[in-house]
């Protein structure tokens, strides 16, 4: 016959069956929080993958709709890794015959020696800016640039990027200004006659600094806004001087005026101008 469990055998059992059920509880427990730590992980996982997604799409988005031509390289290597729209249409080329290609390699930069040495130069000094580069475009056009480089870290890799800003108008605006300010010297000392350019988008005249010297209150000042040079017009004057003026914007008519302005000392000198629809002479 079985021998009979005494009190203290199934106290003991029972202790001992409670400390493998608070095993597995805990057991249990530490499963659990091991699963949640895991999925955790792995929604913060992908999580951070679609913030890196969205964070390039963003980015690519960005450098594709940039007005200012960009290229990228490595700066090991001085390839091309990217380039946007804007700076393959200035170059009149593809993505295909860009990308991969040394920059010195391209043939719109073959002809400018510091393209030899950028990558060297941005090892030690990070960021250059050069303002004398002429690119030749597909098309056989020059075109004058300004182009600021600097190195930036991306997925642990070091890339170069290369932004280009067409100056030509810019050059163009300050040779005209040079040739207005040869052409009024001539006209000031032969026939006492001032040069001004009127810019009706900017809404501003520039003016010959010989006249600034004469007329203006700030004699430095090559660049005078419309309102600020029309309110030195005698009130009395002003209709003569605005009518024929408008209407030779409007019609591209030559015209001309006479008017009293106030110079400096506070005197009305009496001024005759006369305008074509490039230029205007006081």
């Amino acid at each position: 016959m079985p021998r009979a469990t005494s009190g203290s055998e199934v106290a003991l059992l029972e202790r001992r069956a409670e400390r493998e059920r608070a095993a597995r509880r805990r057991a249990e427990a530490l499963l659990e929080d091991k699963s949640r730590e895991l999925y955790l992980a792995k929604v913060a996982a992908e999580r951070a993958n679609q913030e890196k997604s969205d964070a390039e799409l963003r980015y690519r988005g960005l450098f594709e709709t940039a007005k200012n031509p960009i290229l990228l390289l490595d700066l090991q290597t001085g390839q091309v890794t990217d380039a946007n729209s804007a700076l393959t249409t200035m170059l009149g080329l593809t993505s295909p015959q860009v990308l991969g290609r040394k920059l010195w390699e391209l043939e719109p930069f073959k002809n400018i020696p510091a393209c030899r040495t950028i990558v060297r130069d941005l090892e030690s000094q990070g960021r250059i800016q050069h303002d004398d580069w002429v690119l030749e475009t597909s098309d056989g056009c020059s075109i004058p640039v300004e182009v600021v480089s600097h190195v930036y870290e991306m997925d642990g890799a070091k890339i170069v990027q290369c932004s280009f800003r067409d100056v030509g108008d810019e050059r163009r605006r300050e040779q005209e200004a040079e040739e207005l300010e040869r052409a009024g010297e001539l006209l000031r000392r032969t026939a006492g006659v001032y040069l001004w350019r009127y810019n009706p988008e900017a809404r501003e005249y520039e003016v010959d600094p010989n006249f600034s010297r004469r007329f203006s209150e700030a004699p430095r000042d090559r660049r005078i806004a419309a309102a600020d040079l029309q309110a030195g017009v005698h009130r009395d004057d002003r209709a003569a001087v605005d009518e024929p003026f408008q209407r030779s914007l409007n019609t591209g008519e030559a015209g001309a005026a006479e008017y009293r302005y106030l110079a400096p000392n506070r005197d009305w000198r009496r001024v005759r101008s006369a305008w074509s629809g490039a230029q205007r002479l006081a």
